[in-house]
């Protein structure tokens, strides 16, 4: 809104300065009153918008002239118009003495309205274009700052951004190099944000990284640089740094800091940072060499559990190449059909029939060879990849699986292992049947949800279903609810807490190797697998006993009342076709014989 413009009218008869008044009340301006020359100093110093000043020339004390003339002087008001009144004759010497003063017009008294109403508009419409003109300039100054400032800053978290960084890492490393002493890089992963986003959505995700963007500057000196790479991933400079050993507290306090949880709308959001640290001169010649030595750490940290820090060590940038290669390697690996299932089958313990097979991934790289779970699956986790592939093992098995009943009439449930990652994002959240349909399209299958759970079940790790996170409760629940049976891996594997099977969120619990390869004869392990098995049957659910390798084991198994049996007294894993015979064979022979040739 454009202010509205102030005339200063000075002169000490009070009779003037209100007929003055009432004519300018034809102008939307607000008239300021001085009845002598210090008055109207005072008012033209510290009032604002003064668009004209009227002045009378003669005045007790100081005249209208030396009011000019110390007007002029003044920065603030050197520039406003001052239009003296005057009842001297004209006076060639006096004019030219109001000119000379500061003044820019003549009015002499008696004061044709007319005239000075004419003069004022005039006056009025150029400070008018002159506050424009102003107000423009100053819009154009603050819009070309706030370019210069978001060129150089992050819109969501207000850091600097990565432009920002260089120029301060650039800096920081001649200042180094000029004056000695080290500078460190710190590169922030956060730990567990895509779940944020896929599960509670983006402005969640939005307030996480606000969240973190503002601890992480509040625990940081003025002189160091905070600022976000990019996604989830943060760098902070800090400079004046005298080695490594100083500069641990502070990593812990970011650590600690980062891991205090948050509170989104009725949620509780629990995540860590993963932390990489590089020193300069040590770890790098420049600002690009040293954040990639920074990242490479940090990768270190993940892999060594998370929520840590790590420093450069020789050879670190080259194991993360390895990682960076072997992730993108992933992607193609799905694309070229490098990817493949075997099954283990499961048998009834009772009757030995062929009930179900687990799923077991393997990658046969064309130079690499065959490469192992263990090895490509926490890549995967980490990089997003398991996305895809998660997609594509659910497929292959589904396909397989309905294969095997067209082919042998036989239903062999396809038991396929769920990930962290999967279980903790949307993959498996909101409605069931959204996420399989165009899975079961791209096999060119057609399943009812009513009929899927005959053919498919999902296996999740104990260590995962024991964890308190709402998150996983609901995705297990839609499962439940849409009648894809979950079973429980790796029971026994760590400290057992079967609190969970409360909740009722599975249909069976699968018994580790490492509580059945002692059976039978350890008296312990006996007493756990039969409490185990107790407990499962109270709360309905089937027990699979894992590992078995032994005829002994087996009849141990069957003696005490486990449902079901897997592992290698029955057979390896091998591929679809091969388990196709063997179905058929389960289904052929007596079960002794079965056992015989095995």
């Amino acid at each position: 809104m454009e202010p509205t413009p102030k005339i200063l009218v000075t002169d000490d008869v009070a009779a003037n300065r209100l007929a003055i008044r009432k004519l300018l009340r034809r102008h939307d301006v607000e008239v300021l009153e001085a009845s002598c020359g210090n008055q109207a100093l005072q008012l033209a110093l510290t009032e604002s918008n003064i668009a004209l000043v009227l002045l009378d020339v003669q005045m007790p004390e100081m005249n209208g002239y030396e009011v000019a003339s110390l007007l002029r002087q003044e920065k603030r008001t050197s520039n406003i118009p001052i239009i003296f009144l005057t009842a001297v004759a004209r006076d060639e010497e006096n004019e030219l003495q109001g000119y000379q003063s500061g003044g820019v017009d003549y009015i002499h008294k008696p004061i044709d309205s007319e005239i000075l109403l004419a003069k004022i508009s005039i006056f009025i419409k150029m400070w008018r274009i002159n506050s424009r003109l102003q107000q423009e300039v100053k819009n154009r100054r603050e819009a070309e700052q706030k370019i210069r400032h978001l060129a150089k800053h992050d819109m969501l978290t207000s850091l600097p951004n990565r432009s920002q960084l260089l120029d301060n890492l650039n800096q920081g490393k001649s200042r180094v190099d000029r004056y000695g002493g080290k500078l460190s890089v710190l590169f922030l992963d956060l730990d567990g944000f895509k779940p944020v986003n896929d599960i509670y959505g983006h402005e969640a995700g939005d307030y996480v990284l606000k969240e973190i963007a503002s601890r992480l500057k509040n625990m940081m000196r003025p002189t160091d640089t905070v600022a976000r790479f990019g996604g989830d991933e943060f760098v902070i400079l800090m400079t004046d740094v005298q080695d490594r050993d100083c500069i641990v507290p502070k990593l812990q306090s970011i650590i600690s800091s980062c891991a205090k949880p948050m509170q989104w709308l009725y949620h509780k959001l629990e995540l860590s940072i993963s932390l990489g640290v590089a020193m300069y001169p040590e770890d790098g010649d420049d600002a690009t060499s040293l954040i990639k030595s920074a990242d490479g750490a940090m990768y270190r940290a993940k892999e060594a559990g998370k929520n840590c820090f790590r420093f450069v060590v020789e050879g670190q940038t080259e194991s993360e190449k390895e990682y960076k290669a072997m992730s993108g390697l992933l992607e193609k690996a799905i694309d070229q059909q490098e990817l493949f299932l075997l099954y283990q089958p499961i048998h009834c313990t009772r009757t030995l029939d062929v009930v179900a097979a687990e799923a077991l991934l393997r990658w046969r790289h064309p130079e690499l060879g065959l490469i192992e779970p263990v090895t490509f699956v926490p890549v995967a986790e980490s990089s997003g990849v398991i996305d895809r592939i998660g997609d594509w093992v659910i497929g292959k098995a589904l396909s397989d699986s309905l294969q095997w009943w067209n082919e042998t009439r036989h239903k062999v449930k396809v038991m396929v292992n769920v990930t962290t990652a999967q279980i903790s994002e949307n993959g498996f959240s909101g409605n069931v049947n959204d996420f399989l349909s165009p899975v079961l399209a791209a096999i060119g299958k057609s399943v009812s949800l009513d009929e899927l759970n005959e053919f498919l079940g999902l296996e999740v790790k104990e260590k995962i279903i024991s964890r308190p996170f709402d998150s996983v409760k609901e995705q297990l629940e839609n499962l439940k609810d849409s009648g894809i049976g979950v079973s429980v891996d790796n029971v026994g594997a760590d400290v057992t807490a079967l609190n969970y099977l409360k909740n009722n969120l599975a249909s069976q619990l699968k018994i580790d190797r490492t509580l059945i390869k002692e059976l039978p004869g350890n008296q312990g392990q006996d007493k756990i697998v039969r409490a185990v098995m107790a407990i499962a049957h109270i709360f309905d659910m089937k027990v699979i006993a894992t590992g078995v390798e032994s005829k002994e084991q087996y009849e141990f198994l069957r003696d005490i009342g486990c449902d079901y049996v897997q592992g290698f007294y029955f057979s390896q894993a091998i591929s679809s076709d091969e388990l196709k015979m063997y179905i058929t064979a389960s289904y052929a022979h007596e079960s002794q014989e079965l056992i015989d040739q095995n």
